[in-house]
C-alpha cells in the first residue's frame, strides 16, 4: 500500500458522503463555512459601532442592527440608552420578543436553524413547481450565499421573515389554513415586508371569487387575515404606547434614519454613475449595482418559465417577486444609492427561482458574483465595518 492510498481513500469518501448529503444541508454547510472563514480571516477592526451607547454588546456576529434587536429586547421601545426618542420603533417585536423571553444566544441558535429550515422549504417549492435538480441546486444555493447572507447567520429580520413566508406558504398549498394563517402573522412582526405573504392567499381569494367558486374562497380569507393581524397588533401597540400607529414608518423620515420612497430606477441610475465617477471606481457600489441588475433580470425569467401553467400560486409568485425589486429599490437612504437595497431584496426567493430558471451561463456568473460578496460582506461586518 502507497502511502497516499490512506488519503486518497479517505478523500473519496469524503466526496461520496458530501455527493450523497441532501442540497440544502450542503447549501447550509458552505453558508456556515463561508461567514465563518470571514469571520477569522484578518482584517483591521473598525469600531464602527462605538457611537452607540449599546456598543459594549457588539462581538463576533452582533453588529450593527443586531444591537438594536437585543437592546429592543433588554429594555424595550422606549428607553433605549444613547439614541434618539422612540428611534427603535423602525424594527419590528418578533426579535426583541424571542431575545427577551430565550435570551441572545439561544436566538443565535434558533436562527441557524430557521435558516436551514428555509432552505429545505425551498427546495419542497421548487419541486412543486417542476424544477429540475439543478435548478433546485441553484436557486438553493443563490439564496444560501446571497451577498446579503451575512444577515442570514446574525440577529436580523431577514432569515426569520423567509422562513415563516415560505412556512406559510407551504401550509396554503396544503389547504392548512390555520396554521399558513400563524405563520403569516409572525411574519408580518418580523418588518414591515412581512405582511407581503399576504398577496399569496390575496391571489388565490381573487381566483376562486373569478371562478365563482364561493366556498373555495373561504380558506385563503382565513390565510390573509394572519398577516393583516400581524401588522395590525403592532400597530395596536404603538398606538396605545406612543399615540401613533403608524410610527414605524414616520419614524424611518426623521433625521435619525433618513429614508425617503423615491422612483425605483433613480437609485439603480445614481448608484451606476456613483460607482464609475468615483476616484478611483468603487467597486463594491459596482458589485452591489450588478448584483440589483441580475434580480431585475431574473424576473423576466421567472415569467417566462411560467407563463404556460399559470395558476394563482404562480401568480403569487410572480407578483411577490416584482413588488419586492420594486420596493426595494424605491426605499433611498440619504447616505448613499443603495444603501442596505441588497439586504432589503435578498428575502424575495421568487427571485432566485428566476435567475435558476436562466441560461446556465447567466446562474453561474450570478452565484459568482454573490458568493464574492457574500464573503466580502461578511468579512466587513464582522469586524465592525458598514455592509449594507
Amino acid at each position: 500500500m502507497s502511502n497516499h492510498e490512506p488519503l486518497t481513500r479517505f478523500s473519496q469518501n469524503l466526496s461520496e458522503f458530501v455527493r450523497r448529503l441532501p442540497v440544502w444541508v450542503t447549501a447550509f454547510i458552505t453558508h456556515e463555512l463561508l461567514m465563518l472563514c470571514a469571520y477569522f480571516v484578518p482584517y483591521p477592526t473598525f469600531p464602527g459601532v462605538q457611537h452607540r451607547a449599546f456598543a459594549g454588546l457588539g462581538h463576533f456576529w452582533f453588529q450593527w442592527d443586531a444591537l438594536w434587536y437585543i437592546s429592543i429586547g433588554q429594555h424595550g421601545y422606549q428607553h433605549l440608552p444613547g439614541v434618539p426618542a422612540l428611534a427603535g420603533t423602525a424594527f419590528f417585536p418578533w426579535l426583541p420578543l424571542m431575545i427577551r423571553v430565550v435570551g441572545v444566544y439561544p436566538s443565535f441558535g434558533l436562527t441557524q436553524l430557521a435558516f436551514a429550515t428555509t432552505l429545505w422549504l425551498l427546495v419542497r417549492l421548487c419541486r412543486n413547481l417542476g424544477l429540475s435538480t439543478g435548478q433546485i441546486a441553484a436557486a438553493v444555493f443563490l439564496l444560501a450565499l446571497n451577498p446579503a447572507a451575512i444577515y442570514f447567520s446574525t440577529l436580523y429580520a431577514e432569515p426569520w421573515t423567509v422562513f415563516f413566508i415560505l412556512s406559510s406558504i407551504d401550509f396554503g398549498r396544503r389547504q392548512r389554513w390555520g396554521y399558513a394563517s400563524v405563520f403569516g402573522l409572525l411574519a408580518a412582526t418580523t418588518q414591515a415586508t412581512g405582511v407581503l405573504v399576504g398577496i399569496f392567499p390575496l391571489t388565490e381569494f381573487l381566483w376562486s371569487l373569478s371562478r365563482r367558486r364561493w366556498h373555495m374562497a373561504r380558506g385563503p380569507f382565513v390565510w390573509g387575515l394572519g398577516p393583516f393581524l400581524g401588522i395590525a397588533s403592532f400597530a395596536a401597540y404603538l398606538g396605545g404606547r406612543f399615540h401613533n400607529p403608524l410610527l414605524f414608518a414616520s419614524i424611518q423620515s426623521t433625521p435619525y434614519w433618513s429614508a425617503s420612497w423615491r422612483w425605483p430606477w433613480l437609485q439603480w441610475y445614481a448608484a451606476l454613475r456613483l460607482a464609475l465617477t468615483h476616484k478611483p471606481v468603487d467597486v463594491l457600489l459596482l458589485g452591489l449595482w450588478a448584483v440589483v441588475s441580475l434580480f431585475l433580470v431574473s424576473i423576466p425569467f421567472l415569467f417566462r418559465s411560467m407563463q404556460f401553467s399559470l395558476d394563482p400560486f404562480r401568480i403569487g409568485l410572480i407578483v411577490y417577486g416584482l413588488v419586492g425589486i420594486i420596493l426595494s429599490l424605491s426605499f433611498y437612504h440619504a447616505h448613499s444609492p443603495l444603501y442596505s437595497t441588497v439586504r432589503i431584496v435578498s428575502i424575495y426567493f421568487p427571485l432566485y427561482i428566476g435567475i435558476s430558471r436562466g441560461p446556465r451561463w447567466f446562474g453561474t456568473t450570478s452565484l459568482i458574483l454573490f458568493t464574492s460578496l457574500a464573503f466580502y460582506g461578511a468579512l466587513l461586518f464582522t469586524h465592525q465595518w458598514w455592509y449594507q
